[in-house]
């Protein structure tokens, strides 16, 4: 079967939301005739393919991929060249940032293993390091912190041998992901940091932007929101100047967070609502569903309920669609705070108990004790005196990641000296 009709099968199959027309789209816009794709069009041939899929989920996104490689990439007649076998590397590559987005971590690593296998077998060592830092990531977030860092001195190591500035960036980067997984947002600005200097030196806009973003987050944990605000700024500025539209969406959004948290609603509405037209502009449905979570989180009026949990619900909606767990915990947590101020408090506990069982399974550690900060307050609200379990919890995972505002609040309303 020619190259041609297995992908238009592929994509016909896989994506029957837009039909195998969808192939002859992406053709175009490629500038590759259908009757004379090659085998070296075929890396961005299945980027632009998925891309489309991933309008629909990242889990559609990760099946089409895999789909043209067992069945189109891995033909023993075109198969046989050592670009091929970077050609397959890469296929499992973003198979592996696929399954990511999808939380489906273990599956990333089992792709970003085999890709790895490949880079070392055919003397790719730029794409070892980068490799690396990517299951470094993926690793922290399963909360193996020990090996996500043997990994990352391994790719270290290479990126000095090589004398690979860009690599050597995309590890400190790397460091600074791991540790504010971990939990340790002061180690993880440190290596944000490192990870800016070198990407200024190099003038790479997206890496800049990246880092920037990194710092943002670093600060944003340690309770530092103007600090946040300003590197949240100056990240949005970067990704404009590289033209990363999913990367300018996720800054608007992020952007509304520290500006809620200071209480100015008005702007974190506005920085919400740019993120959802972004978001919808180009078909980005895991940040569309974050901005219409975060939208639901504003509203404190009773009055206002039937729009926060419209927002909420709508958000459920795309999150569960495209299977995103961290995402939905997210939701429920929403509609816990939307039904206490209902008054609704059985449907409230549930909601919140759903929230915490997931995040305490991916969550980041700051993510987690905001959790048991709401549930504990929620408790104590409802006369259940088990919330100062919470609050206690809270407030030790806040002081040792450095936010000792949030700590002094948890333990304020564990004595009954702060006011709500």
């Amino acid at each position: 079967m020619e190259i041609y009709e297995q992908l238009y099968t592929i994509t016909e199959e896989e994506i029957p939301e837009f039909g195998g027309h969808v192939l002859d789209k992406q053709l175009s816009m490629l500038a590759i005739p259908k009757n004379r794709i090659r085998m070296d069009d075929l890396p961005a041939i299945t980027r632009a393919i998925s891309d489309a899929a991933a309008m629909f989920g990242e889990k559609k996104a990760r099946k089409v991929r895999k789909r043209i490689m067992e069945e189109v990439a891995s033909r023993k007649d075109v198969m046989r060249s050592q670009y091929d076998e970077q050609s397959k590397m890469e296929a499992l590559l973003d198979m592996g940032e696929s399954a990511i987005l999808s939380g489906d971590f273990e599956e990333a690593l089992g792709d970003f293993r085999e890709a790895r296998k490949i880079a070392m077998e055919n003397g790719f060592d730029n794409k070892v390091a980068e490799i690396d830092n990517r299951m470094a990531t993926i690793l922290a977030r399963l909360k193996k912190t020990d090996e996500a860092l043997t990994l990352l001195e391994e790719a270290e190591n290479i990126s000095k041998k090589t004398h690979t500035q860009h690599e050597l960036a995309e590890t400190m980067y790397a460091y600074g992901s791991v540790y504010w997984w971990s939990g340790e947002p002061e180690k993880s600005l440190k290596y944000f940091e490192k990870s800016l200097d070198i990407a200024k030196k190099l003038k790479d806009e997206r890496l800049i932007g990246y880092s920037c973003m990194g710092i943002a987050n670093a600060y944003s944990e340690m309770g530092e929101l103007e600090k946040d605000i300003e590197y949240s700024e100056k990240a949005l500025l970067h990704f404009k100047r590289a033209g990363l539209e999913r990367e300018i969406a996720k800054m608007y959004v992020n952007l509304g967070v520290p500006y809620e948290e200071m209480g100015d609603l008005h702007k974190a509405e506005s920085y919400y609502l740019m993120g959802l037209q972004e978001s919808r502009r180009i078909g980005h449905l895991l940040m569309e569903a974050w901005a219409l979570s975060n939208l639901s989180g504003l509203y404190e009026d009773p009055l206002d309920m039937q729009t926060a949990e419209g927002y909420a619900r709508s958000a459920l909606e795309i999150f569960e669609m495209i299977e995103d767990e961290l995402g939905m915990s997210i939701a429920h947590m929403n509609l816990g705070r939307i039904y206490w101020i209902m008054g609704d408090w059985e449907r409230a506990g549930k909601e919140y108990l759903q929230a915490i069982e997931m995040k305490e399974r991916i969550d980041s550690r700051f993510g987690i004790a905001d959790a048991y900060e709401e549930y504990g307050r929620f408790l104590l609200k409802t006369g259940d005196e088990s919330g100062k379990e919470y609050l206690e919890k809270a407030a030790r995972i806040f002081r040792d990641i450095g936010n000792i505002r949030r700590a002094m609040f948890c333990e304020e309303l564990m004595s009954g000296t702060s006011v709500e």
